[in-house]
């Protein structure tokens, strides 16, 4: 072969190469960005996508949380509240040290401290810190606060190796907050606790302060009577009959063979007649606590699945509705039972009082998993029965 050959057969291995890695760029990129969308709207396979589709229903932080100066205590807040203070900064908050020979007779500490993260992380932390959750044991010395940003909850104690406390904590969007204040007078003999309602009130105040510092809605705040019984959980419809045989039929699934889920759940589920395409759908409950009622509960269940749900789906939305809250989320990789490979599956679930609803339906079409379109229409179209049919 002659040099000119050999030049122009190099050239053609370079350019078949690029060829190549252009193609598996393509194809990492189709991968990534989910199933492909066509100009009319359609997902490829040509379904259009039938989703009332809204913005991020609890969108990140986009810029790192930054503590307010003084953790927004201004001087006459101070000047009441912790007189003759020696202020003591940290990078999470602010501690405040009252000591007699700055005012005789007076000690105490009065500390503010922050955290930020996600909305989960938020609201996990703030239960633990006030010994709430889904059990409905909260202690009977924490009183609830209206009017402080998201929730609020606060407690007095002036028992063995605590004098005169009040400790209270907050939770605005993604950031937590603890205030402590506690103050005594010391009359010489002995040191004895300021009374519990003005300690309660100088930490709501301080507190109030605090927050309206990092933007969360102040409104008069106010410590609420002592907590009610916890409130049982609500009776879950029978998901069977929740889809309607009319909304069962349009899905392509056989309305009459319907079976529960498993034991202890409140789920049913469908198949096609030829094995192709599954539907499940599950009802739970939740029963409030002595502090919050079962729709805050199932609120908070939806937050978690929302958070979780946007990180593992192929393919994410924030939905308008059915219920108070709703989202869907599609995957092309699902495990079908009596399916070869993998399924397209797409799941809505809706919040409804103190309901959380799941609506999964998934299968095949000719072989390979359905679209996004072909999976999330049908479960939506039930999700709405589904809503429609829960009781008032």
């Amino acid at each position: 072969m002659n040099e000119r050959g050999s030049f122009l057969s190099a050239v053609a291995a370079v350019v078949l190469a690029l060829l190549l890695v252009l193609g598996l760029v393509t194809s990492i990129q189709r991968y990534v960005a989910g199933p492909d969308r066509k100009d009319d709207g359609s997902d490829g396979g040509g379904v259009m996508l039938a989703l009332p589709t809204t913005a991020d229903l609890y969108p990140a932080r986009t810029r790192p949380f930054t503590r307010p100066k003084h953790c927004g205590l201004d001087r006459a807040t101070l000047r009441t509240l912790a007189p003759g203070a020696t202020e003591i900064q940290r990078k999470t908050g602010c501690s405040f040290l009252i000591r007699p020979t700055a005012v005789p007779g007076l000690q105490g500490v009065l500390r503010v401290n922050f955290r930020a993260g996600t909305l989960p992380e938020a609201m996990r932390r703030y239960d633990l810190a006030t010994s709430q959750g889904t059990t409905g044991l909260a202690g009977d010395t924490w009183r609830r606060v209206t009017g402080l940003g998201d929730e609020a909850m606060v407690r007095y104690r002036d028992d063995i190796g605590v004098s005169g406390q009040a400790e209270l904590h907050f939770r605005a969007g993604t950031v937590t907050a603890e205030v402590l204040y506690r103050i005594a007078r010391d009359t010489g003999r002995k040191v004895q606790s300021v009374p519990e309602r003005p300690t309660v009130n100088g930490a709501i105040r301080i507190s109030a302060k605090a927050a309206a510092a990092i933007g969360a809605e102040v409104t008069r705040p106010t410590r609420a009577a002592a907590a009610r019984r916890s409130e049982p959980a609500r009776q879950a419809p029978d998901p069977c009959g929740l889809a309607g045989d009319e909304a069962l039929r349009a899905a392509g699934l056989d309305p009459a063979p319907r079976r529960d889920a498993g034991a202890g759940e409140r789920g049913c589920s469908w198949s096609s007649a030829e094995g192709g395409r599954s539907l499940l759908v599950r009802v739970t409950s939740f029963p409030g606590t002595r502090h919050r009622n079962g729709a805050a509960e199932a609120d908070r269940a939806f937050v978690r699945l929302y958070h979780d749900t946007r990180k593992a789906a192929r393919v994410f939305h924030a939905l308008r509705g059915p219920g108070e809250r709703a989202m869907a989320g599609y995957r092309a990789d699902a495990e079908m039972p009596g399916a070869k490979g993998t399924a397209g599956e797409g799941k809505v679930t809706f919040r409804s009082g103190g309901l959380l609803v799941e609506v999964t339906y998934a299968g095949t079409s000719g072989g390979r998993p359905l679209t996004e379109a072909a999976a999330l229409n049908p479960a939506h179209a039930i999700a709405e029965a589904a809503a429609a049919a829960l009781p008032r």
